[in-house]
């Protein structure tokens, strides 16, 4: 076997296995509806199941960190809603639907991604993330983030969109939509998000559609962001300004085939082959 063209495959699916969230360091909550496993209703059932009610009253954490988001009565799941794929509608703009998290996320720098879509851009809409300093929202084409600060005039993500905040230890922040710029302030102090859905303590509640949320609890720098916004780009077909889309997953033939390379070379076995 032509040893160049085994370690080229080797690289590939290794590069392929490792540019996700997750290879990006310090994630502290990755909520994701299109992991049937991690959405389930108020009897333990997930969408695969043919008794899911289609409600989800928990929303399991994919990091290190197994965190909960649960609701008193939950969002409504729909498979394909968000181009194509999986997502949670906060259709009454209830408390009902807001989820508290297991844990609280402290952080003084952070980077958050939101694949997310709004229903209208009226007041009280946009509540995305709550906690003790309110956190982030829009309120008719108007960003906040913090304690309540205003951050910049933004139109509201009414269309499917990777919603990205980055704030640094100095305080800098900057809101973008698909990779693109739309509000920057500053805000210091540190923030805890533990709340999905509503601002604490009002009835401002977000009204619209969340497919995942990856929160990371430092600034991360260009490559990391495109390395999580290009996998967002890919898994969710929304075109971004994002440079570095990440291959897509390979399919379980082209597993099952690299599987056998794999163990031919262990074993130094030299004469596998394959007929094309």
């Amino acid at each position: 076997m032509n040893k160049l063209f085994f370690s080229g495959l080797v690289f590939l699916f290794l590069s392929t296995l490792s540019a996700n969230p997750i290879s990006v360091s310090d994630l502290q909550l990755w909520l994701d509806a299109t992991d049937d496993s991690t959405v389930l209703d108020a009897n333990g059932f997930n969408p695969s199941d043919s008794s899911f009610n289609g409600v989800v009253r928990e929303w399991k954490d994919k990091s290190s960190n197994n965190i909960t988001a649960t609701a008193s009565v939950g969002a409504t799941y729909s498979a394909t809603d968000m181009n194509g794929r999986a997502t949670l509608g906060f259709i009454n703009a209830s408390s009902s639907e807001q989820y508290n998290l297991s844990n609280n996320i402290t952080t003084s720098s952070e980077t958050i991604f939101i694949v997310t879509r709004m229903f209208d851009n009226g007041n009280n809409r946009g509540a995305w993330l709550g906690g003790s300093s309110s956190l982030l929202m829009n309120d008719a084409d108007r960003y906040f983030y913090g304690n309540t600060q205003f951050i910049g005039n933004g139109a509201a993500p009414t269309v499917d969109t990777i919603l990205t905040v980055t704030r640094s230890s100095g305080g800098s922040v900057n809101i973008l939509e698909n990779g693109i710029s739309v509000a920057a302030s500053t805000v210091s102090g540190s923030i805890s998000v533990n709340e999905i859905g509503q601002r604490p303590g009002s009835s401002r509640f977000f009204f619209g559609e969340i497919s995942s949320i990856l929160i990371y609890n430092r600034l991360l720098d260009s490559t990391e962001m495109n390395t999580v916004g290009g996998f967002l780009e890919n898994q969710f077909d929304i075109s971004t300004s994002f440079d570095a889309p990440v291959p897509a997953v390979p399919e379980p033939s082209s597993l099952a085939l690299l599987s056998i390379l794999l163990f031919c070379k262990i074993l130094s076995i030299n004469t596998c082959r394959f007929k094309t």
